[in-house]
């Protein structure tokens, strides 16, 4: 059943991450990262065809990796971190309409808890938040409207990778999502 749910979430991810998009004024493309093991998969989609950047820095900002993707308008990509030392690293997209930051944490290839909240293509009040998950854990989310004024607070008991669907109604101004667990906050959206 956990590969079932695995492969569901990898399916989800994949696609609303095509099909997303990242409201960022500078730019019209969307990307995402999932972890799985000792490898991170890059998701990416555009509104047209580019030339799109890819560089993965360490935590001292030296450049580990970059390749150029000639004219293309998505794809995904996975990139294996088993023969880099463990800590923290960037991965930078740039295309023509500006760049993307992705922060990862790489830890001997264990699954550490990944947190990604993107708006579903096509809506306006639909997010679907997924967490790269190993084991079992209690995870708080909590959604802010405008004003910082809580809108929702729930505590999910997930066992293995998680992805749920949040319909947020008639919410005004900047979302943010607040995903924490017993150790404090993992990540930190605001759309």
């Amino acid at each position: 059943m956990n590969k079932f749910l695995a492969t569901l979430l990898v399916i989800t991810i994949a696609t609303v991450s095509v099909n997303a998009k990242i409201d960022e004024p500078k730019s019209g493309t969307g990307v995402a990262v999932m972890k799985s093991g000792s490898t991170f998969k890059l998701f990416y989609k555009a509104e047209r065809t580019n030339n799109v950047r890819v560089t993965i820095y360490d935590a001292n900002r030296k450049a580990v990796f970059a390749e150029t993707l000639r004219q293309v308008s998505n794809f995904m990509r996975p990139y294996n971190f088993s023969s880099l030392t463990e800590g923290d690293y960037t991965i930078e997209v740039v295309d023509d309409n500006g760049k993307s930051i992705e922060n990862v944490e790489y830890y001997n290839g264990k699954i550490n808890r990944y947190a990604n909240v993107v708006r579903l293509a096509g809506s306006m009040d639909k997010y679907i938040l997924s967490i790269a998950n190993k084991g079992n854990n209690e995870i708080t989310v909590k959604i802010f409207a405008e004003g910082n004024n809580l809108i929702y607070k729930g505590v999910e008991n997930i066992n293995g990778d998680f992805a749920k669907i949040y319909k947020l109604g008639n919410a005004n101004g900047n979302i943010v999502f607040e995903v924490s667990d017993q150790n404090g906050i993992l990540k930190s959206f605001t759309y």
